[in-house]
């Protein structure tokens, strides 16, 4: 009878030690997995305001809060060109950024800005599919549908020009605007975004280039005379993410994330357009006029831009991707 009492008492403690590990696996299950978030740009900056953070709250409203995305900061947290590093090496999980901060590393990841297109386009002809491939094994980064701004790059002068022609005249550029403006015979300054405004109005440059909104945003429509016409390319902003994190979360919830990413991206692209059309009157009430380059003029800008940017920018640094990345961006440019 002690025998079968003993028994009867081991089989209800393995019952219990069964059913705790049950529950306590459950539990494991159930505790929302968290990951830390780092933008090139602080809050209050549209990149952020009109993307990550309604990003964010998409992500966590559709995951029914199993993934909880924490903002870590901006450039105040790590500077811009050391985040890719900061992401590589897991001291945040996902990094909202752009291509131009990293073409050491992603030399072809530049090869987004060089399209013009509504993210369908983008995503069915192949092209992100491509550009994830380059990310994760230039950069060993995953890369989620990327975010066009519809927000083209311009040049913004203090001497009027009439032709694509910037012999002679000194141009803030970063090394993305770099291949353009030297096609067009100008000068590049490399300055800090701070030091435009007083570069421009004392003279020491006469121009800059930069995507279209910015002027307003950054003040230097008070310093600048003239927004030259026509625009290039298209300012694209992308999110990459830790493989290791990446890995760690779900298959559903993987899913979920580049389902709403790609809801996100249609909706805030129509607002970002929405509101960089409404910088246009702004810019011409603060006393900055719009120059039409002529239609051939405007041509040979269009091409000094698309043929030195591919060559410089991607062809050079990475001539395993460029052919594969041009083929697809030309077929893009023809069904326009």
């Amino acid at each position: 009878m002690k025998v079968k009492v003993s028994g009867v008492i081991m089989v209800l403690c393995l019952t219990v030690l069964i059913l705790s590990c049950a529950n306590t696996a459950s539990a494991q299950t159930d505790k929302p997995i968290t990951l830390s978030v780092l933008s090139s740009w602080p809050k209050g900056y549209p990149e952020v305001d009109d993307y990550v953070l309604p990003w964010i709250a998409k992500i966590e409203s559709a995951t029914g809060g199993r993934l909880k995305l924490r903002w870590m900061g901006g450039p105040e947290a790590v500077h811009p060109f050391e985040q890719l590093k900061a992401v590589q090496k897991g001291l945040t999980d996902i990094l909202y950024t752009h291509p131009a901060y990293h073409p050491e590393v992603v030399a072809a990841g530049q090869a987004a800005d060089l399209v013009y297109a509504v993210p369908k386009v983008r995503t069915e002809s192949g092209y992100d599919t491509l550009l994830a491939e380059v990310y994760l094994k230039r950069g060993g980064v995953k890369y989620l549908p990327p975010f066009p701004s519809g927000m083209q790059y311009q040049l913004f002068m203090n001497k009027k020009i009439d032709k694509a022609d910037l012999t002679g005249l000194k141009i803030r550029a970063t090394p993305f605007y770099v291949p353009m403006v030297a096609g067009l015979g100008g000068a590049t300054v490399q300055t800090t975004t701070g030091e435009i405004y007083d570069s421009l109005s004392s003279g020491v440059i006469d121009g800059y280039c930069s995507p279209q909104r910015y002027p307003m945003t950054i003040k230097l429509h008070e310093v600048t005379k003239y927004a030259v016409l026509p625009r290039v390319g298209e300012v694209v902003f992308i999110s990459l993410v830790n493989t290791s994190s990446w890995n760690k979360v779900p298959k559903d919830l993987q899913a979920t994330v580049e389902k709403v990413t790609r809801e996100v991206v249609e909706a805030q692209r129509a607002v970002m357009l929405k509101k960089t059309k409404e910088e246009e009157p702004r810019m011409l009430q603060h006393g900055m006029a719009f120059v039409q380059l002529p239609p051939q003029e405007s041509s040979k800008m269009l091409k000094v831009f698309r043929d030195r940017s591919w060559e410089t920018l991607i062809f050079k640094p990475d001539p395993e991707f460029a052919p594969k990345l041009k083929a697809i961006a030309e077929k893009i440019e023809q069904t326009k």
